[in-house]
């Protein structure tokens, strides 16, 4: 077999198999374990691509969050949400709500407030004064009635609640009645109760008062 394929022929097949059996080695040894490695580290490398995205977006999420509790703070510190109850300027503000609103008359009371429980006030170390009111209106047209919900809403410091309403006719337009309108008279065809609920939120440390609800 030597003779048929000569001496040097033999001697560079045998290199051949030597340097393919190297690189086979090397391939198993060194670069199969290399590339493994490094396919682990871009699949590592990839999670913490995600868990950054996903972070990310949370963090995102959170800002947007933030600013918009930032922008109804605002408006409920401009609207004095945060303010105590002042009774003297609440007593301003009921005359004012009257003579813009068209109403004839409107008796207002204010009772004294109740201290409600609320998680989220105790937090930042306040609580919650919630005080029923109660007004007695009279009109000439329903519609007085709602422009004087709509002004003591708007008016107010804080926060009203509407808890009930009623309102009813008086009188039936007669010939008469509408001279007298007609004539500049502001004749009672309106009647309504308002119950309402005035609510503002108060340092724990102005909060002196035993009685609560939760």
């Amino acid at each position: 077999m030597i003779k048929i394929l000569g001496m040097r022929r033999i001697i560079v097949l045998a290199v051949l198999l030597g340097l393919n059996a190297l690189f086979a080695s090397v391939h198993y040894l060194y670069v199969l374990p290399e590339t493994q490695a490094r396919t682990q580290q871009a699949r590592q490398l990839s999670s913490k691509i995600s868990t950054l995205q996903t972070d990310i977006n949370r963090l995102q999420i959170e800002f947007a969050q933030i600013s918009d509790q930032k922008e109804e703070f605002t408006a409920l510190e401009a609207k004095g949400f945060f303010n105590k109850q002042d009774r003297s300027l609440a007593s301003q503000l009921l005359e004012k709500v009257q003579k813009n609103s068209g109403v004839i008359t409107a008796v207002a009371s204010v009772k004294p407030g109740t201290l409600l429980e609320n998680e989220e006030a105790k937090k930042a170390k306040h609580t919650i004064l919630s005080s029923p009111m109660t007004v007695e209106i009279t009109a000439l047209d329903d519609r007085d009635v709602y422009k004087y919900i709509h002004l003591l809403r708007q008016y107010f410091p804080g926060h009203i609640t509407i808890v009930a309403t009623e309102i009813k006719s008086t009188a039936t337009l007669t010939r008469d009645l509408l001279r007298s309108v007609s004539a500049g008279e502001n004749p009672v065809l309106v009647q309504a109760k308002l119950e309402l609920l005035w609510q503002t939120m108060i340092p724990e440390s102005q909060a002196i008062q035993p009685g609560r609800k939760s």
